[in-house]
């Protein structure tokens, strides 16, 4: 008598219990008609049988090779495989440890013949699974373009009647409100007390906890935005949260990344902002306890996690805090050195400007389909008139409207029309006051300055240009390419270099621990 196990799959939730409990009974009865023995069964549920990712189907291949049976009985071949390359490979490996795959419902002969009927059974097995997917892709597609609610599980501030999605306003509101106080500047923890305080519950009747606030901040469709296969809907879910809001939650989070966001409300108002011009990593706020009182400094993060594998030297954090901040509002206080900056930035804005080759070759490109518009237009007026002049025009009207809006976005991003008193306002209308206040320090730290790379005996401060600039994660290459310009391009006046970019500027300062 052989040995034999059975395996048993469901592709979807749709199916249930009784699919196995079908494909059991129909194995097990042909086993004892054909005298095998059955030791196990290993059974997948709700997994597809378009890829081998089964846990239940792994340890079967796996179990194969103790040799303790030599047959795998299965309901159909495609509860075994729905991919041909993949059954063909897994029947190898199981042959090879003296395995062989039964249909307990496919009268398959061993023999030439059986062979090729196999082989075209599995073919239409993965036909027909390709053909199942395309026609939900279809369908999905279809009603994504109707409006329709696809299924799944339905979000806090949504409610769905027949194929719908609604809103729930008194739900809504505790979303908007969310939003709205994390944009403002407030931790998660502090919007998650307000809400408690007030006895506000979920949508299960609990307290709300900080993962359910993080989870709620991170929700797109509470825009109005769905994205599937590439495409964005803007037709199924209801805006709850506008596109600004949206931007302002959006900059957090990557500050957050940065470690400009909570981060900087501790004494540690640099972090996330400076780097090491050694071995370019972040610099870190540490502290240590002296005789009488703590000291507290900054250090290199690679040095601290790899010893003796950056020599940096911390340094005190409130001196490298004094001069950043103090530079900073020297630069913004001073009128003679703001009228050499904007020169100078003016002269480096003009020179991008003028070098923006992107710009001349889209203005090359629409000038070029402009002839060709006016070629065709004499030909239209000549009586020339086609089915193909008209669809060949409709394309170059297409090619010429495309083109001019990517222009317009180019003009954009490198503001050809900026002047010099435009530079002079952004420089002097940032900050002023007293800055020993951690806040305006805050503040001045997250809307200027965009970098500062620290070496033994100088300081570079990078500073945003831009009034829209949008944090990112800084590169190694960015802060190698800065400290390149500073030292090799820059500008000396006043004991300080300068350097200008298109987007940003910067000083390079001496720095003299010992002093």
């Amino acid at each position: 008598m052989q040995t034999a196990v059975i395996y048993a799959r469901y592709s979807s939730e749709s199916q249930n219990e009784q699919s196995i409990e079908g494909q059991l009974r129909v194995c097990n009865t042909y086993a004892e008609a054909h005298h095998l023995l059955v030791l196990n069964q290993y059974i997948d549920r709700a997994m597809t049988g378009r890829n081998d990712a089964r846990p239940e189907f792994q340890k079967m291949l796996a179990d194969s090779k103790d040799h303790k049976f030599e047959v795998v009985l299965v309901y159909k071949l495609d509860r075994f495989s729905r991919n041909k390359y993949e059954s063909v490979m897994h029947k190898k490996t199981l042959k090879d440890n003296g395995v062989i795959v039964v249909s307990a419902t496919e009268n398959i002969p061993d023999s030439p013949e059986g062979v090729i009927l196999e082989s075209l059974l599995e073919g239409m097995n993965q036909y027909y699974s390709m053909e199942l997917s395309q026609k939900v892709h279809r369908g999905l597609t279809e009603s994504y373009l109707k409006g329709n609610f696809t299924g799944g599980r339905i979000r806090y501030g949504y409610r769905v009647e027949g194929k719908k999605v609604y809103v729930v306003e008194e739900e809504a509101a505790i979303i908007r409100e969310v939003y709205f106080k994390y944009a403002q500047g407030y931790t998660v923890p502090d919007i998650l007390l307000s809400l408690n305080n007030r006895n506000l519950r979920n949508r299960e009747g609990n307290p709300f906890h900080v993962k359910y606030l993080y989870d709620m901040l991170n929700y797109p469709k509470y825009r109005g935005l769905v994205e599937h296969d590439g495409v964005v809907y803007d037709n199924i879910f209801p805006r709850i949260i506008s596109d600004e809001i949206w931007e302002k939650v959006s900059q957090r989070h990557q500050e957050d990344a940065l470690g400009v966001g909570v981060k900087t409300s501790s004494n540690y108002l640099l972090s996330g902002k400076m780097y090491c011009a050694h071995c370019f990593h972040p610099l870190i706020g540490i502290s240590a306890h002296g005789r009488h009182c703590k000291y507290y400094y900054y250090a290199c993060n690679r040095g601290r996690r790899v010893p003796n594998d950056c020599e940096a030297r911390p340094l005190d954090r409130d001196t490298i805090h004094d001069i950043v901040f103090n530079t900073t509002c020297a630069l913004v206080a001073d009128n003679s050195m703001i009228a050499e900056l904007a020169h100078l930035i003016m002269q480096e804005h003009n020179r991008a400007v003028k070098d923006d080759y992107t710009l001349q070759s889209l203005e090359s490109r629409l000038q070029t389909v402009k002839r060709a518009m006016e070629n065709m237009l004499r030909a239209i007026e000549s009586g020339i008139i086609t089915e193909q002049t008209k669809a060949r025009m409709e394309e170059l009207q297409e090619q010429a409207q495309r083109l001019q809006l990517e222009i317009n976005v180019e003009k954009i991003r490198v503001r050809p029309d900026l002047e010099t008193i435009d530079v002079v306002d952004f420089l002097r209308s940032q900050f002023f006051g007293e800055t020993q206040d951690d806040e305006i320090r805050k503040a001045l730290l997250k809307t200027f300055i965009y970098t500062i790379i620290r070496d033994d005996n100088k300081i570079t401060i990078v500073y945003n240009f831009r009034n829209d600039y949008n944090p990112t994660k800084i590169k190694r290459e960015e802060l190698e390419t800065l400290l390149h310009i500073a030292e090799q391009k820059g500008v000396v006046f006043k004991k300080a270099t300068y350097f200008f970019t298109p987007d940003r500027f910067g000083v390079q300062i001496p720095y003299n621990p010992s002093a």
